[in-house]
């Protein structure tokens, strides 16, 4: 069954070797030697024998082992990739599963800045609407109530305003989109 499941799964024993105790890998699936990038066909393997690029993952087996804890749940990174791994507890060790979430933590990360970028556009544009519409109306309301230069130039001033308004909408709108 181990050798099909999708997840790294490591079957650990306590030891007490000398002084300080520690644990024994006494099963590894496949999947658990491709994650960690290490073969561990032999059973029996000590803890601390694992590469040094394992030392995060080594450090929690060992401290759950010596604990009193049912269950053990953590992130950690290894080659590259995020892992999920819980530490579960048995009467002479513990099961260690590993799942590698490098894909969805990176979802989650396009999902919160999808999120954010929703958010800053919405903020953007609340007060572009009132700006624009408030330009449009001087433009309505004092048309015809001034002299030509006076009218030339609040005629240029609102198209300024209602074009660079425009133009901020569009931005936010591909910020947004993007």
């Amino acid at each position: 069954v181990l050798q099909h499941v999708a997840s790294g799964v490591l079957a650990l024993r306590s030891t007490s070797h000398g002084a300080a105790p520690g644990g024994d890998i006494l099963i590894a699936n496949p999947r658990a030697e491709a994650m960690l990038g290490v073969s561990l066909r032999t059973s029996g393997v000590s803890l601390q024998s694992l590469p040094a690029t394992l030392a995060p993952l080594v450090e929690r087996s060992t401290a759950f082992l010596n604990a009193t804890n049912d269950e053990e749940a953590f992130e950690l990174m290894v080659l590259g990739r995020q892992m999920r791994a819980r530490l579960t507890r048995l009467p002479s060790g513990a099961v260690l599963t590993l799942d590698d979430v490098t894909e969805l933590a990176s979802a989650q990360r396009v999902l919160a800045w999808g999120e954010m970028a929703r958010q800053v556009a919405h903020e953007i544009k609340n007060p572009l609407t009132p700006i624009q519409l408030s330009a449009e109306r001087m433009q309505m309301k004092l048309s015809g109530k001034l002299a030509q230069p006076e009218a030339d130039v609040l005629q240029r001033g609102t198209d300024m305003i209602v074009n660079q308004v425009s133009a901020m909408k569009r931005m936010v709108d591909d910020f947004r989109d993007y």
